[in-house]
Formats: structure tokens, C-alpha cells, sequence
């Protein structure tokens, strides 16, 4: 399975403000990355801020920055993916 197929969906669903649709296929991303992906983790704190749970919403941002920092996020340095992430 291509758990990136999951997250891109759910990134274009968040753009189309179909929050629940984002919500189910960002959590399949999530179990096909094995918990390990700072893009899925990041996608789902927009999701949580959203719904108006900035604590969730701060909780995935965390995790999103202790995967990125543990070297679980996209990195192909010829193509940029969908909502990459960089620290700055």
C-alpha cells in the first residue's frame, strides 16, 4: 500500500474543506507510515485547529517536529512533495 496516496488525499480534501473525509484518509496514512510521518502529523494539527481544538491541534505539531527531527518526513531534493515540510 502507498500510504502516500492517503495523505495527499487527505491534504486535498483539507484544501476543499472536507474536513471528515481529510480526517479518515489522513488517519490511514498515518497507520500506513507506521505512526512516522511529520507531513501526515502536520496535516492533522490543521485538521484539529479547525475543529477548533487548538490543544490536539498543538500535541500533533509536536510530533510532527519530534518525526521531522527524527528524519521521518519527505525528502527528495530533485522534487518537492505535496506540503513538504521544512524547518525554519
Amino acid at each position: 500500500m502507498e500510504p502516500d496516496a492517503f495523505l495527499y488525499l487527505g491534504v486535498a480534501y483539507l484544501k476543499s474543506q472536507q474536513y471528515e473525509l481529510a480526517k479518515e484518509q489522513l488517519a490511514k496514512a498515518l497507520k500506513y507510515y507506521n505512526g512516522q510521518s511529520a507531513e501526515t502529523k502536520y496535516y492533522c494539527s490543521v485538521y484539529e485547529n479547525h475543529k477548533g481544538h487548538p490543544d490536539k491541534a498543538l500535541k500533533w505539531i509536536n510530533e510532527s517536529i519530534e518525526n521531522f527531527l527524527a528524519g521521518y518526513s519527505k525528502n527528495r531534493p530533485y522534487n518537492e512533495e505535496i506540503g513538504q515540510m521544512y524547518l525554519e
